[in-house]
């Protein structure tokens, strides 16, 4: 907003005339770069081989409510495990047994990778949960092929596990972990046991086996008595999903995050119709798009979008029976992607229920804050109005009708058979236009006066006019009329006809490196150190002539701690290892 500030005076000087030209193209040209043309082209570029597949890794398998799910995805191109630096973004979602989606988010991928933590709410029963994690040109084949991730959630107040089928839990003694190990990762000098409170410290490298580097995730926490319930971490070749007609139905998000939706009339997709994208704000933010032959639309989002919500509207035919859908990318079509998961593991939970409480008593597990960052401005409805004003400078007046009689001489409200109208002059011709200007309250564009006929002077901070024709690239509007109210919020506004409003929080927030406990040396000395996760680094390289060094404190909680290593090959290979020690008093 401050840059806009600053341009304000510059486009002040420039007359009538030549301001409407200069903002017709750039507004032009903003629609052109990132709109559908830009995004059909990306698409008819790729061939109908291309594939994306992810993986994901987690500290552990087993958590208890209210507990952070550190976690790491990784992008590749099918399942060579080449990385792929086709998508930019990646969708991850929490789902139960039964496919209802929990939580959601979208993330941004940097370098084809993206780690981070989420907070399981401390509500979740007792269950199986599954973490999924794809991109949105993934969603163009089976949902068998997201990314996935199986996670025993247990409810920290729930004390009745009985009713859980029974079935052959993991041994938990030492070097008996159902954890394969491949060899390709080292770790020394590691002992098979420690005791509580001392510092371990190993160090990771590669064998002698033509392996120049690899980039790992170390996981180290204590051993749950669940097996592998994440047998297929690597899967083949995508399953081919429901494609429409012969292209694809999802764009790949190379730049920007995409949304898309669809016109539909008695079901039946329409081509040719042209839909409006704004933002509650206290500019003007406009773009606006064509379906496509399939009805389809779609939208580049910049990260002025992101955190606010969005509002898409038909702009023609609002009462020709047509009907607007979004797409929403966290729709579980198919809820057989979930397979339930049957145990019992009673000791090893009410264990994790007493650490965790224990936590919960001493510190404060919160969600992730987003960092500030730099917003890019949105494509603009217009840079600056001819006339703005302020009703808090006049007595206040109960209504809009009262308003634009003693203050908006470009603007006549009067009833007409039962009916109030409303007329902008053109003041380029010294007429009134015979059809309603564009109104906008707070950038959301209105159908009917009767929406915000009621609002008196104590309901708006400004009111921006253009009292003659505007052109906004194929768009004519006869004069337009934008109210903004103090919070610039919908709260007072009842939304019209074909018009949606939907979320977008944009990205989660990416972390370099977090623990559970973040310097575990530091905290007071009469804190108790209980833990299960011990260590996590989603993001190490390690070399073959430079092993790395991992070191951290032991616990006072005794237990079986397994050390997870994951990571691919600097020749594509993926590798796992894993090795198992103990810690007593």
């Amino acid at each position: 907003m401050r840059g806009l500030r600053n341009l304000l005076p510059i486009f002040g000087l420039i007359n009538q005339h030549t301001m409407k030209s200069l903002s017709f193209i750039l507004l032009v040209l903003s629609q052109f770069i990132i709109n559908a043309p830009f995004i059909r082209a990306q698409t008819e570029k790729l061939p109908d081989s291309v594939y994306e597949r992810m993986i994901i890794d987690t500290d552990r398998e087993v958590y208890i409510a209210g507990e952070k799910v550190h976690f790491k995805l990784s992008l590749f191109q099918d399942q060579s495990f080449k990385y792929s630096g086709l998508s930019k973004y990646a969708y991850v979602m929490l789902v139960n047994e039964s496919g209802q989606n929990l939580i959601s988010f979208q993330v941004s991928l940097s370098n084809v990778m993206y780690y981070s933590n989420f907070l399981l709410p401390d509500t979740l029963r007792t269950g199986v949960y599954r973490l999924i994690a794809f991109t949105n040109w993934m969603r163009n084949f089976s949902q068998n092929n997201y990314a996935f991730r199986n996670l025993i959630v247990a409810n920290r107040f729930d004390n009745n596990f009985d009713r859980h089928i029974k079935i052959k839990t993991a041994d938990t003694t030492v070097n008996s972990n159902g954890c394969s190990e491949n060899n390709q990762i080292m770790l020394s000098p590691l002992k098979q046991e420690y005791h509580c409170g001392d510092s371990i410290i190993f160090s990771v490298r590669l064998p002698d086996s033509g392996i120049g580097n690899a980039g790992i995730s170390v996981s180290v926490a204590e051993n749950a008595p669940v097996g592998n319930i994440n047998t297929n971490r690597y899967l083949g070749k995508p399953i081919n999903g429901d494609i429409l007609l012969s292209r694809f139905r999802f764009v790949p998000e190379i730049y920007q995050s995409v949304i898309q939706g669809y016109v539909l009339k008695n079901s039946y997709p329409v081509p040719g119709a042209r839909i409006l994208l704004t933002s509650p704000d206290s500019i003007l933010s406009f773009q606006y798009v064509t379906t496509d032959d399939q009805g389809v639309f779609r939208f580049q989002l910049s990260n002025y979008y992101d955190d606010r919500k969005l509002v898409l509207k038909l702009i023609d035919q609002a009462d020709s029976g047509l009907l607007i859908q979004y797409d929403n990318k966290f729709k579980v079509i198919n809820p057989g992607i979930i397979y339930p998961f049957i145990y019992q593991l009673p000791d090893y939970l009410i264990h994790s229920q007493k650490i965790v409480t224990i936590q919960k008593t001493y510190f404060n597990f919160q969600q992730l804050k987003k960092a500030e960052y730099k917003r890019e401005l949105p494509p603009m409805l217009y840079i600056k109005p001819r006339s703005i004003v302020y009703p808090s400078d006049f007595v206040e007046l109960k209504d809009m009708v009262d308003i634009s009689l003693e203050i908006l001489p470009s603007v006549r409200i009067y009833k007409k058979d039962k009916e109030f109208r409303i007329e902008m002059s053109n003041t380029d011709e010294q007429v009134f236009f015979k059809t309603q200007p564009l109104i906008l309250y707070n950038g959301i564009p209105l159908d009917q006066l009767n929406q915000i006929l009621h609002f008196g002077s104590a309901d708006i901070s400004r009111i921006e006019m253009i009292d003659a024709p505007w052109v906004y690239g194929e768009l004519e509007f006869p004069g337009v009329l934008g109210i903004f109210s103090p919070d610039y919020s919908l709260d007072k506004l009842s939304i019209g006809a074909n018009t949606l409003v939907v979320d977008n929080p944009g990205p989660h927030p990416s972390i370099r490196f977090d623990e559970l406990f973040p310097d575990n040396n530091e905290k007071p000395d009469h804190f108790p150190d209980f833990r299960q996760l011990l260590y996590w680094n989603p993001d190490l390289t390690v070399f073959h002539e430079k092993p790395v060094l991992i070191k951290f404190k032991a616990p006072q909680n005794e237990g079986v701690f397994k050390i997870v290593i994951n990571g691919i090959t600097n020749n594509n290979q993926p590798l796992t290892s894993c090795q198992t020690f103990l810690v007593k008093r």
